[in-house]
């Protein structure tokens, strides 16, 4: 299992396979338990550190983890939505990528491209079905991160568009 997550302004990829895992592709030694009612005990790197786990309703995606009087705000980056985008789009630069393994069958686009929110970017081929990945908001394709016939897997950076 891949899922990305970001804590504060940064994101990390976090691969569960097993007892085995791996942080930004490098692996670590961690554990992680519940220590009580919304209470996480997490031993990282021979570090141990217990949170207590909010949620805010403001913002029902994230999650509120506070340790000694200081909160940070986390959140489960789901491709999916990222590839469908909101319906304003979103503001800034913008990073597509790939929702599932597949390969990438053509680039719909070119770098340097004015692309329009929901225009597709390019197709991806997984389990034998074809996918269009489309643009989350309007604006240049500033890199395509694939080539036709490349391999992805999920949370590969495909396009970036600001």
């Amino acid at each position: 299992m891949i899922q990305r997550i970001r804590i504060g302004e940064r994101e990390f990829t976090v691969q569960i396979e097993g007892e085995s895992i791996l942080l930004d592709g490098a692996p670590v030694a961690a554990d992680l338990r519940w220590a009580g009612p919304n209470r996480l005990s997490l031993v990282l790197g021979g570090l141990s550190r217990t949170y207590t786990i909010e949620t805010d309703a403001a913002a029902p995606e994230e999650i509120l983890l506070t340790r000694r009087g200081a909160t940070a705000r986390a959140q489960v980056i789901d491709p999916r939505r990222q590839r469908r985008g909101p319906a304003a789009g979103p503001a800034g630069r913008q990073r597509l990528l790939a929702p599932m393994a597949g390969r990438v069958i053509r680039c719909l686009v070119d770098a340097g491209a004015e692309v329009s929110q929901g225009q597709g970017i390019l197709v991806l081929e997984a389990m034998k079905m074809q996918n269009e990945v489309r643009a989350s908001k309007s604006g240049r394709v500033l890199k395509l991160g694939v080539a036709p016939g490349a391999a992805v897997s999920p949370g590969d950076l495909l396009a970036e568009i600001e």
